[in-house]
């Protein structure tokens, strides 16, 4: 789902880039131009997050599955899927324990 969002949000910034070349000079716009250069932004800031989001799901479904939900093997051991967000990324991984 975030994957969709990321792509057609990032579709719609391509639709958007059109109106920009047709509206503004440089760095000067008229109105129809900055509005359509405004919501680019915003919608380029969207498609990061939903695409970030995406593989984040990604990666947690991948461990998952991986790990077998972190069922216990024949062997009495455990994977477990790791997930750690901090203010500077995310990283994804998966722990073992006896």
């Amino acid at each position: 789902m975030a994957l969709g969002v990321g792509s057609v949000t990032g579709l719609m910034v391509l639709g958007k880039k059109r109106t920009i070349e047709d509206h503004c000079d440089g760095r000067v716009c008229d109105t129809e131009g900055k509005d359509a250069a405004d919501a680019a932004q915003t919608l380029g800031w969207i498609s990061t997050a939903g695409f970030g989001v995406g593989v984040v799901g990604l990666g947690v479904a991948t461990a998952l599955l991986l790990s077998d939900g972190g069922a216990k093997s024949e062997r009495g051991s455990r994977a477990l899927p790791v997930v750690v967000a901090t203010e500077r990324g995310a990283w994804l991984g998966v722990r073992g324990a006896l």
